[in-house]
């Protein structure tokens, strides 16, 4: 067996022209993983973004099956073990590369959402709206508005 290689693509991006001011923007969609911070940085020549995602839950009980609660039992133990070591706050660089420099300042920012079925903690079936990706949207660099 060869080498293994990861092939996540957590982005997309399209470009398109806007003739009332005349002006290149770039789209960049983001996937939003759960229980995830993140934020986008523009590196300073504008041609590619960095998306940090740090973990945000550092309770282990969710992970923990919920019929070996106790600390004796080895996955148990092994999950709490990873939370307690700061292994799971580690933060995450994904790193996109663009087709043309941009300006480093978001101009839009939009939230793509899906309906999701669950049950709150009284066992009652709700449904809530999760964000599920985000549309970030930049001038192309180098570009000056045919309008004010």
């Amino acid at each position: 067996m060869g080498p293994l290689s990861n092939e996540v693509r957590l982005h997309d991006m399209w470009c398109y022209y806007d003739p009332k001011i005349m002006l290149r923007f770039l789209d960049v969609m983001l996937c939003i993983l759960p229980d995830m911070a993140w934020e986008t940085v523009v590196t300073a020549d504008g041609k590619s973004i960095v998306y940090n995602l740090k973990p945000v839950t550092t309770d282990p009980i969710g992970f923990v099956d919920p019929d070996n609660l106790t600390i004796k039992n080895p996955a148990t133990a092994a999950i709490v073990k990873y939370f307690s070591g700061g292994l799971a706050l580690e933060p995450y660089k994904y790193a996109i590369e663009l087709p043309e420099a941009i300006d480093s300042n978001v101009r839009n920012e939009r939230f793509v959402r899906r309906q999701v079925k669950t049950v709150d903690r009284e066992g009652r079936s709700v449904i809530i709206q999760q964000k599920v990706a985000v549309i970030l949207t930049f001038v192309i660099s180098g570009q000056k508005s045919g309008s004010a």
